[in-house]
Parts: C-alpha cells; structure tokens; sequence
C-alpha cells in the first residue's frame, strides 16, 4: 500500500525549514498593493438552467459584489448545451488572449451547476446531476483548465459543483490556483444557506473593505466558515464538506505566490455605493468560527499573535501535519525546546507553528500544526503527512482539574453516594464508606461501595498490584454475604 511506501521516505530538518519559510511568504507577501491593474471576471452557468439547482440567483449576488465593491470586468454566461465542450473552450482562449502585459491582468473563471467524475477522474461540466450513461450535454473542463494553466496572465479558478477538487496539471505559465466546494470524491452542497457560494459572496464582501487580500486568506475564511458547521444527518456522512485548495502552477516551484486581490476602485467611491445589505448584521468568519483578529496588512508576521496552548476552539483551524525526518535525533532532541530554537532560524512562522509531539522510531515523526493558508503552499512531498484540521490545542498535554477523578459507580447511586463521604486515611479500609452525622442510616441493602480511585493513583505509583488486591478482598465477603441472602 501506499502508505506503507512512505515509511522509507524522510526530509531534512533544513529542507523543510526552507519550505515552510517559502509558503509563509507565500501566505504572508510583504506587500502593500496588488499587482494587477485590470481583473476580468467569466461567470459561467448552463443555459437550460436546472430547475433544482437554481444557481442564478446566487451568481447574481456574487457577480454584484465583483462590480460594485471592487471594479472588476465581469461577464455571467449562459452557455447552450448543444456543442457545449467547443464552445466553453473557444470562450477560455478569448479570454486568455489578454491585450497589453498579461502580467498586470489577473483572469477569474467561476462555475456553478452540475459535475461529475470521469473514468479518468478528471472533472467533466454537466447540465443535470446525470449519471455517465445518461445522454446530456458535457463539458470536459479538466481539458480546458489547461488553456488558463498555460496563459501569460494569473488565473483564479472557483468551482461550485460535485468532484471539482481535482489537478491534472503539468506545468504551465504564472500563478494559477483553484478554490472548489469540495473534493474529487466528494459532492458540493448546492443551492443554499450552505452553499460555496454564498460563503464565497460573504467573504468576498468582507474582504473589499481591506486594501488588498490574499487568495490564501480567502481560502482560510471560507474553509472556516463551512467547517464550523456540524453536520446535521446521522448516517456519518460530511454534510458540509470542506472547500479544496489547489496551487495548480506557479512561476517558480521552490517560491510560491498566492495571487493576491484589492478593489480598482478609490475607497471613498467604494464608500459611497455600499449597499446598506452589506452593513454588519452579516456574521464575519470572526463571529462564526471565534477567531482571533487579521493581521494588518504589510506587518511582519512574526509580530501575530497566536492563541496560548491552552485555547479551545477560539482560534482558526490549523492543519496538522506528521514529517518524518532524516536527521537522526536522539530522544534529547525531541523536545519542545529543540524545535522552538529550530524555529527561530525560520523568523517569519517562528510564532505560527507549534511542535504538538515527537517520536523516535526507525525515523524520527515530528508532529506540527500551522495556519491553514500556510499549510496549502507546503510542497507535496511523501515524508509530509496530513493528518487533518485541529480546532483546539492538544488535549493531553492540557492542565486538567486536580479534582477530577474517575468514578466507578453506577449512575443510579450517584445520588446517594453525594450523601456519603469517603474516609481517606490510613485507618480506613479502602472501599469502606461512613454516612455523615446528619444523614439518616436506613440501608436497603448490603451494597458495597468502591471508593473511587484519583487519577494520581493510576498513572502513578501508588497504583499497584497489592492495591488492586485490597479493594476486592474487601469487597468479596459483601458479595458473598448478597449472594446468600438472595438464595434464603
């Protein structure tokens, strides 16, 4: 399996320190302005609309947001199903023939309707949710994505449909990055208060008032905006599944760039065309999924302030990660302190990233977690290991109540046992309980009660065999003296 093929894979501790100072400035570009001078938007939907996927509407309202709010061209198309493939590609290749410096040009492309999964799992466009077998118009967009992976210009791709998540890139020109609603395997959740969509229109809405934003910042806010929903059915199924990040090209592997946006407009006039709807009765990624503040833009990220370990749940997601090392470390050298002074050679995510855990095996296992819009620039590589999004700090390594104690009652005699208190010394047998002076000593019937046992007592020492012994030798007479009494 394949999984078991990575065991022989390992990164150097300077490899990987190289990698993730390189997605850190891609997350984090010390910029104050976007490049680009000119955004062209393509909305793209079918022209038979499907009457149970009536993606129209919240087109609209994204497309609104593109115009008033940042000044982008845009243009929704309804595309006919007849000749549907040739006619969306030669749509593509109009679009990508840019007219001045493509550099200063950034392309958007934006779907919303039906997809499904090729035998070649690759991303085809359908007018209704049809199987393979059905006769109904097609597009096989994996084909033509190539066509923006391959042009002079950047290119961000949305995807609202089923199986969008998927990369068959080889190479290309610029900066070219895919944000869709779900996965390959996975299907979106359509037209809704769930939808891609309208989370994509909140957060872009939110973003216009900064002087410019990143796509990796995008990515985040909406990633935690879907997430911090708890699926509703109870058949273990995803209700919500994740938006998928893709980096398809990149000028140079080694240095990544996320495409970055702001609004053509002045603020004052952005100012004055704000729709009263855009005011704050909308809930931002901040309110949903409590997290702490953005950073200000062009302000060094060493300077962020990330959430103490003891957090939960009031911070972003952040990925977790398990990197298998080819540095030979000894068990000294899995320590907190040995990858916090390694951190520090990497200043810009020296606060971002935390050491959660480190093993000694066959190779060394380092487990980390970091913000979400770093971890999808990390390089893929077989000796780097996602895990999944984490919401809390590490549970095992939290403080826990020096109260806390494991309780072997029932939960029918929880009530009584409140009304009696254990004697802790050495001159009380261990199980044997006495009723407080003021309570009334009526017993119903011989049942013995277990003192319950600290949490001290089992992880530590003091837990022992001859402990273990003692507690049923004092219960088996009680037992005994039930069992006989049952039988008279």
């Amino acid at each position: 399996p394949d999984d078991i093929s990575r065991w022989s894979c390992h990164i150097s501790l300077q490899k990987f320190g190289e990698e993730l100072q390189a997605a850190a400035d891609a997350a984090f570009p010390n910029i104050s302005t976007s490049r680009y001078t000119s955004v062209s938007v393509l909305m793209i939907m079918w022209e038979d609309e499907d009457p149970y996927l009536p993606v129209s509407i919240e087109i609209a309202k994204l497309d609104d947001i593109f115009q008033r709010l940042y000044g982008f061209e845009t243009e929704v198309w309804r595309f006919p199903g007849q000749k549907s493939h040739a006619k969306v590609n030669r749509k593509i290749l109009d679009l990508a023939d840019v007219e001045g410096n493509p550099s200063e040009h950034l392309l958007i492309v934006y779907y919303a309707g039906h997809g499904l999964l090729t035998t070649e799992r690759l991303l085809a466009w359908t007018s209704r949710a049809t199987s393979q077998d059905d006769k109904c118009p097609i597009v096989q967009w994996s084909a033509i994505q190539k066509v923006l992976e391959q042009a002079e210009s950047d290119a961000l791709i949305l995807l609202d449909c089923c199986h969008a998540g998927t990369a068959s890139s080889s190479g290309g020109n610029g900066a070219t990055e895919l944000i869709s609603a779900c996965a390959y395997n996975s299907r979106a959740n359509g037209v809704g208060d769930y939808s891609f969509t309208k989370e994509l229109t909140i957060e872009f809405r939110d973003l216009s008032r900064k002087p410019f934003f990143t796509v990796a910042e995008l990515y985040r806010n909406v990633f935690s905006r879907i997430q911090c929903r708890r699926p509703e059915e109870e058949d273990g199924r995803e209700r919500h599944p994740a938006p998928v990040h893709l980096s398809l090209t990149q000028d140079s592997p080694q240095h990544p760039r996320s495409i970055h946006l702001s609004p053509l407009m002045p603020r004052d006039r952005q100012q004055e065309i704000a729709d009263p709807a855009d005011g704050p009765h909308h809930q931002t990624t901040n309110e949903v999924s409590q997290k702490v503040p953005n950073n200000e833009r062009g302000a060094a990220v060493s300077k962020l302030r990330t959430s103490p370990d003891t957090t939960l749940s009031t911070s972003r997601p952040r990925m977790l990660f398990a990197i298998r090392l080819k540095d030979n470390l000894s068990p000294q050298d899995l320590s907190v302190q040995f990858f916090k002074e390694w951190l520090r050679n990497v200043p810009t995510i020296a606060e971002e990233v935390k050491v959660e855990a480190g093993f000694g095996s066959f190779s060394s296992i380092v487990i980390l977690s970091m913000p979400i819009n770093i971890s999808i620039y990390i390089p893929k590589d077989p000796a780097i290991i996602v895990i999944g999004p984490i919401t809390s700090a590490n549970y095992l390594n939290m403080k826990m109540p020096s109260t806390s104690m494991i309780s072997l009652y029932p939960a029918s005699i929880t009530k009584e046992r409140e009304n009696l208190k254990t004697i802790d010394s050495f001159g009380a047998a261990p199980g044997k309980l006495i009723p407080t002076p003021t309570q009334e000593t009526t017993p119903v019937v011989n049942t013995p009660y277990i003192r319950p046992i600290s949490r001290k007592a089992i992880y530590g020492t003091k837990f022992s065999l001859l402990t273990i012994l003692s507690v049923f030798s004092n219960c088996l007479p009680h037992v005994l003296s039930n069992v006989l009494t049952c039988g008279q």
